[in-house]
C-alpha cells in the first residue's frame, strides 16, 4: 500500500473494515473528537468516488486479485460504493459495493475510462488537484484503527485468492447445454 509511511494508527479508512455497528460508533467518536472532522467525513461520504493509490507492483494474476479484491484496508474506504484502485505500475482495477450499483452500468463506466482516460504516464493535463485530509484522532481511536488493522491482516490471511485462466471452452459450449 502507499501508505506504508503512515502509522497503522493514522489510517483512518481500516475502521470501515469494522462491522457496520462497530464502523458506526467509531466514525461518532472521530465527529466528537474534533468538530473539524466531520467537514472531512463528509467530503469522502459526498464524493463520488474513493481513489486508492497502491504502492504494489503486482506480479501475478493472483496479486492482482487479493489487491483488487481487500487490499491491506490502510487505504481504503469500504463504506464507499465505487473505489478505484491504481498500483505503481500502472495496473488498475474497481472495487464497488455491488447492492447500490448495477453491474452493466460498472461495465459501461469501465469501458468509458478505457476508451476515453490517456495512459501516458506522468501526463498532469485535466487532472484535479488533490490534499491530505487531516484528521484530528484521539488516543482511543488510534487504539481502534490499530486493532482493525491487525483484524483486518487476520482475516485477510485468512482468504485465500486464486485466478483461474480456464479457456477449455467459453459462452458457446455451455449455451448449447442450454444452461
Amino acid at each position: 500500500s502507499d501508505v506504508a509511511h503512515i502509522p497503522d494508527e493514522e489510517c483512518i479508512g481500516a475502521l470501515t473494515s469494522l462491522d457496520r455497528d462497530r464502523w458506526a460508533e467509531a466514525r461518532e467518536m472521530i465527529i466528537e473528537a474534533d468538530e473539524r472532522n466531520l467537514s472531512l467525513i463528509q467530503e469522502i461520504e459526498n464524493a463520488l468516488f474513493v481513489l486508492c493509490l497502491e504502492d504494489s507492483e503486482p506480479v501475478s494474476r493472483d496479486d492482482i486479485a487479493r489487491i483488487m479484491l481487500h487490499g491491506d484496508a490502510r487505504n481504503r474506504w469500504y463504506d464507499k460504493s465505487i473505489e478505484f484502485i491504481v498500483c505503481k505500475d500502472g495496473t488498475a482495477g474497481i472495487n464497488y459495493e455491488h447492492s447500490s450499483i448495477d453491474d452493466s452500468s460498472v461495465v459501461t463506466l469501465t469501458g468509458f475510462i478505457y476508451d476515453h482516460v490517456p495512459v501516458e504516464a506522468g501526463t498532469e493535463e485535466g487532472c484535479l488537484s488533490s490534499r491530505e485530509l487531516n484528521f484530528t484522532l484521539s488516543p482511543e481511536i488510534r487504539e481502534k484503527i490499530s486493532l482493525a488493522c491487525r483484524d483486518f491482516d487476520d482475516l485477510a490471511g485468512n482468504t485465500f485468492v486464486r485466478v483461474l485462466d480456464f479457456r477449455h471452452f467459453g459462452k458457446d459450449r455451455i449455451k448449447t447445454f442450454r444452461l
